[in-house]
């Protein structure tokens, strides 16, 4: 039997956590960005702003 571990849970929660916040803005869910480093730019913006409010 594997053992449970609580803090590998937490991390992967949180991270599908705020995967979810990104995907609520439109233009980060649906790329419209061409250049890798846009879609970047828009995501740590996104990841501000959800973090802020």
């Amino acid at each position: 039997m594997k053992r449970f571990d609580w803090m590998i849970y937490k991390h992967r929660n949180q991270t599908e956590q705020f995967f979810g916040r990104i995907k609520r803005c439109r233009r980060v869910a649906t790329r419209y960005e061409k250049k890798a480093t846009d879609f970047a730019g828009f995501i740590w913006l996104e990841a501000l702003v959800t973090d802020i409010i």
